[in-house]
Parts: C-alpha cells; structure tokens; sequence
C-alpha cells in the first residue's frame, strides 16, 4: 500500500472519530437540555404547589383570627344592644372581617362559594344568632385545615415514593 493510501485511510478514520465523537456530543447536550427542562418542569411545579398550600393555610389561620376577633368583641356587655358604641364597633369589624373574605374566599373555601358558615357569622354578628354562627363557621375552619394538612401529608409521600423510584 502506497503512502498516499495509508495517509488517506488515517484522515478518514480520523474524520470517522470526529464525526461520532461530534454525534455524541450534540446527542448528549440535547438529552441534558430535555433532562434539566423537566426539572426545572418540576421545581416550577413543586414552588407553585407549596405556595398555594401556604396561602390557604395563611386564609384558615386569617379566618379564625377574625372569628375571634368577633368573638371578643361580641362578647363585650353592649355588644348585643342594637345601636350602642359596642354594637356599632361589632358592626365595623364584621365590615373589615368581610372585606377580608371577599379577597381571600377562593383560598379559604377552594372556590367562590354561594353560601358560607363565615358570611353567616359575619352576618350575624352583634345578635344572638352569632354564637351559632360561629360554631358552624369555627368548625367549617376546623376542618378546611385538616383537609389542608391531610392533602400536604399526602403529597409528601407520593414525592418520597416518587423519590424512592429513582
């Protein structure tokens, strides 16, 4: 075989190893792409959930502390009497207490509810139908944060099962 042979069957092998090396790379730089989009799928994902949980959480602890509020303030001697300081005062923070609803109700109830136990108490608060009231809406509160947390329990174990998987 001439030297021209040998020479030229070198530059193809060579030209041979930088194409696959080059096929290699750019399959390996997608594939790393496709793999950190999806985490990154994921992050996004996990932030938007965890977030959410925190706002709704943040809505049913808001929730009783205006419950309270009222409480407290419906407990006072003149609260009841339709008219007095107290009972206007009663009036003023139910107000304050509904705007508060208005703006948070799809984190507290997980929709725009057509009634609720928390309007209730809010509507009756300053009369005698309010201690009912806000049984029925601290119960409601009660249980939205058990639905909460049960939801957060099971969410962490799909993802320390979906972990485990990998």
């Amino acid at each position: 075989m001439s030297n021209e042979a040998v020479a030229l069957i070198g530059v193809g092998g060579t030209l041979a190893g930088v194409i696959v090396a080059s096929a290699f790379n750019l399959a390996s730089s997608v594939l790393n792409r496709r793999f950190t989009v999806a985490d990154r799928e994921a992050d996004h994902r996990e932030w938007y959930r965890r977030t959410l949980f925190e706002k709704r959480l943040d809505a049913v602890q808001e929730g009783y502390h205006w419950l309270t509020r009222l409480n407290r303030a419906t407990s006072q001697p003149e609260a009841l009497t339709s008219g007095s300081e107290q009972n206007r005062a009663v009036a003023t923070l139910s107000q304050e207490a509904r705007e508060w609803y208005d703006a948070n109700c799809v984190f507290l109830e997980d929709t725009v509810p057509g009634s609720s136990t928390f309007i209730g108490a809010l509507n009756t608060a300053g009369t005698d139908l309010f201690w009912k009231m806000w049984i029925d809406a601290e119960k409601d509160l009660r249980e939205r944060l058990r639905q909460l947390l049960e939801s957060e329990r099971i969410s962490k174990s799909k993802r320390g099962q979906e972990q485990d998987d990998e």
